[in-house]
């Protein structure tokens, strides 16, 4: 829970500054990335239900949000999500992706928001 609200705040925050011309990437690329990088902690697709259960490892991790919860979490940007995954948490390893695949990642979050 504190995970969450650790989220919200960051993401109010950074909800606060300017919206940039930043360019979204493919979702369907964003999916295939996710799959194989994020699937591990995260319920990347709307139907999986949960997400995986997670192996030991070697910090505490607390659960991780489903990607469709990310998405409809009130304040999340394109902006807010480049942000928060380039930046070290306390509960989720240090994933360094190409710019191309955190753009595609982003516009695949972005592509499960409700309408």
């Amino acid at each position: 829970m504190l995970r969450l609200f650790s989220l919200l705040g960051a993401l109010w925050v950074w909800s606060l500054t300017p919206a940039t011309a930043e360019p979204v990437g493919d979702p369907e690329a964003g999916l295939a990335v996710a799959a194989e990088v994020c699937a591990e902690c995260h319920e990347v697709m709307p139907w999986e239900g949960v997400s995986p259960e997670l192996a030991p490892l070697p910090f505490e991790v607390g659960e991780a949000m489903a990607f469709e919860e990310i998405a409809n979490t009130p304040g999340v940007t394109a902006m807010a999500l480049f942000a928060w995954m380039q930046s070290t948490h306390p509960t989720m390893p240090n994933i360094i992706l190409e710019e191309d695949d955190l753009r595609n990642v982003v516009a695949y979050i972005l592509s499960l928001k409700d309408e």
